[in-house]
């Protein structure tokens, strides 16, 4: 038993390299629609967020939030959030990046969920930032995940205690040769072992 285990194990992260490995045909392709904000939430699924001008950078839209509490971002579907279904391919790795923008300090938040998987929870992330006019301050965070089927979603949450926090220019691409979160990468492995384990126990039959 152990044998096997460790063969589809050994075989689970062969597969994860040469996938990782494969350039990406379609890199540079933007997945994600109104990601901008520039049309309000058209394209956007959300909950305790309002589409705001001069929140975004140089003064644009965004999604804007003054939810107050961790619960803002804990739960899957909760709280305060935007949210997208996109199209993906299982296997290859995507780089999520967006802006986030504060206009006062104390506690503040974001967390970003993929595939209905918590991947990042950042405290404070951009206090002080917004400097209304210009909003040079913005901060850019970067995440490479993995997509385990044809379709994705992603949620982005937010809070401030007791201000408000922006997210802008929301952007998913395919990445190139980019290595993809821990999370990501447990979810493909168990994904791949589960398959594998499978098609050992037809075998056997």
């Amino acid at each position: 038993m152990k044998h096997t285990l460790a063969k589809l194990l050994s075989s689970a992260a062969a597969v994860a390299v040469v996938t990782l490995a494969s350039p990406s045909a379609m890199a540079g392709v933007e997945l994600v629609t109104n990601g901008d904000f520039s049309s309000g939430f058209a394209g956007w699924d959300s909950s305790g967020m309002g589409s705001s001008t001069g929140w975004g950078a140089g003064g644009s839209a965004a999604a804007v939030t003054g939810c107050v509490g961790h619960g803002c971002v804990s739960s899957l579907q909760s709280g305060a959030y935007i949210s997208q279904t996109i199209a993906t391919t299982a296997g290859t790795t995507y780089k999520l990046s967006f802006l986030v923008g504060e206009n006062s300090g104390a506690t503040s938040e974001f967390s970003v969920f993929w595939n209905g998987v918590m991947i990042a929870d950042v405290l404070n992330p951009a206090n002080y930032t917004l400097n209304f006019g210009d909003n040079a301050g913005m901060i850019g965070y970067t995440y490479n995940l993995m997509a385990q089927s044809a379709t994705t979603a992603f949620e982005i949450h937010g809070r401030q205690d007791p201000a408000g926090i922006s997210f802008d220019n929301v952007s998913v691409q395919e990445a190139n040769g980019a290595v993809p979160e821990p999370a990501s990468m447990l979810l493909l492995g168990i994904g791949m072992l589960g398959a594998l384990a499978g098609r050992k126990a037809g075998k056997r039959k």
